[in-house]
């Protein structure tokens, strides 16, 4: 199933489960505790307001979704156990037995229902509005019995189990009165995840007690707490000090230190994540552009020129950017996905570094001496996030432009991207569902709230290339729609709708008598944690 394929209508599940590889059998629990220090701490605990990739992590302890993004971003089945493709717009699944809930009730298919009317039916304030955006296709959901559902879209999906597998199943029970809040206290905190909700400290501590009656198997730790520690070195300080028993977002300048640290084990993968950086293309007036004085640009956006773009993209050094901040731990990219995901096109050469040219473009544009901007990024989201702002920010004073760099916490940061409040910034874009589908269509297609595409867009606007990611996304047969991304990828690469920096490595380190697999999705899940025997 990975990238969605639809080669075979019907996928069986028995035997295949997502988890099942690696729960622990039965009569081999531990009784250990188990302390996490996290970069990201949780945004809240409604699995419905967020699908930041951070977020998704905290959520998959507690609930479960119907399919299960795997280690290299493969789908794998969850709580659904079977489906079958009966047209291109209607889609029938069959949904595990003898599933409890947290509190003991069975899990069926009107949870299902319950959960995915939640978000097509009822206003929830503060969702960042990419969950609903991926539910929009959705017509109807019916169950056929109590653990069979009937869905239809309203045009081809084909990547719709890509699509449920960012949403958390909620109890029915806890009734379509539940508020966020609700789920932040625990009241409504109810899963059929590994884990049980104890504690929410926001901004400090998350604490989890295993679920024993688990369907897929209990896990190895009674506890698991999540340590809030967006500072690298304090979190990297807790581990050697043994604070903490293992660490996430490890920098790359710090891996190789610590795999010389007695005691101390270092676990990397390649992420599906690509850094990107974007700039408001669609504003006649930006707040964050000024003449070389200093004074606002009134009326006049030079971002909205595609020599400029061409110029800001042609002033950036991947290289410098991965050898010297990344110390090599991370990979170039030549656009918004990572090679060997679909809809990836090899065609489109790694961006060239000329600050000669690009001085030449900003002069044929009409901006010789250049113009000043504010460059906005994170500082607590991504490895090294701040870092590669202040270095991409002096790459393009070379040529010209002022930059002035704006470095926040992602709860201030995230809420001001989409409140379009910057004139450029950094994106980093999971991929999860191992294509482009999402990225293309939720970053780089036009905003429009009735069509439920471009929610996460806030600076670029092409309808010739809406109309490409329209067609691309519904082509049922998979060779034929990587093709189709793969045309729009291309094109929004040759527009400029994004400038690709890299491809994050996932680098988790652990002390000595742990073992942990990274994931491509950067989630790091307390129950794949593993303890020597």
């Amino acid at each position: 199933m990975r990238n969605g394929s639809l080669k075979c209508a019907t996928l069986a599940i028995t035997g295949i489960l997502a988890y099942a590889s690696l729960a622990p059998l039965a009569g081999q629990v531990a009784a250990e505790e188990l302390t996490i220090g996290a970069r990201v701490a949780p945004s809240n605990l409604d699995p419905q307001m967020s699908a930041l990739g951070s977020d998704l992590g905290y959520y998959h302890h507690i609930y479960e979704p119907l399919f299960e993004i795997g280690e290299l971003s493969d789908l794998s089945p969850a709580l659904a156990e079977s489906y079958k493709l009966i047209d291109n717009n209607t889609w029938e699944m069959k949904l595990h037995q003898g599933v409890t809930f947290h509190d003991g009730s069975a899990f069926d298919a009107e949870d299902v229902i319950f959960t995915l009317n939640r978000l097509r039916t009822q206003e929830l304030p503060g969702n960042d509005g990419l969950v609903k955006e991926m539910l929009g296709p959705v017509v109807s959901i019916e169950a056929v019995d109590s653990h069979t559902l009937k869905i239809v879209t309203s045009e081809p999906t084909p990547d719709l189990l890509n699509r449920l597998s960012e949403f958390s199943i909620l109890s029915s029970a806890i009734g379509v009165s539940a508020t966020t809040e609700d789920f932040n206290t625990g009241k409504a905190a109810i899963g059929t995840g590994p884990f049980k909700l104890v504690k929410w400290d926001r901004g400090e501590k998350l604490v989890l007690e295993r679920f024993d009656d688990y369907w897929q198997g209990p896990a190895e730790f009674s506890t698991v707490t999540f340590k809030g520690m967006s500072n690298d070195p304090a979190r990297i300080a807790a581990l050697l000090a043994g604070d903490v028993d293992i660490i996430d977002y490890v920098p790359p300048l710090d891996a190789a230190r610590l795999r010389n640290e007695g005691g101390v084990e270092v676990f990397t993968a390649p992420s599906g994540r690509v850094i990107f950086l974007q700039v408001d293309a669609v504003d006649d007036t930006v707040a964050q552009l000024t003449d070389k004085a200093g004074q606002p640009l009134v009326g006049k956006n030079p971002l909205e020129d595609l020599r400029v773009r061409k110029a800001l993209k042609l002033s950036i050094s991947q290289d410098l950017i991965v050898t010297k901040i990344m110390d090599n731990l991370a990979f170039k990219a030549t656009q918004g996905i990572p090679e060997g995901f679909g809809g990836y096109d090899p065609d489109i050469p790694l961006p060239s570094y000329d600050p000669e040219k690009a001085k030449a473009l900003l002069a044929e544009a009409g901006y010789p001496k250049g113009f000043g901007l504010t460059l906005s990024c994170p500082n607590d989201r991504y490895v090294n996030d701040a870092l590669i702002c202040q270095g991409v920010g002096q790459m393009w004073s070379k040529i010209g432009i002022d930059t002035k760099i704006d470095t926040m916490p992602k709860s201030v940061y995230f809420k001001k991207l989409r409140e379009n409040a910057f004139s450029a910034f950094m994106l980093g874009w999971g991929n999860d569902a191992g294509n482009s589908i999402s990225l293309l269509s939720s970053v780089i297609e036009t905003r429009d709230d009735d069509k439920g595409r471009g929610s996460w867009n806030a600076s670029f606007s092409n309808p010739d290339l809406d109309k490409m990611i329209d067609n691309a996304i519904i082509q049922m047969d998979e060779e034929t729609r990587n093709k189709a991304l793969a045309e729009a990828m291309a094109m929004a690469i040759e527009e400029v709708a994004l400038i690709p920096l890299h491809a994050q490595a996932v680098i988790v380190a652990a002390k000595n008598g742990l073992s942990y697999t990274p994931r491509a999705n950067e989630q790091l899940l307390a129950y794949f944690v593993r303890q020597a025997k």
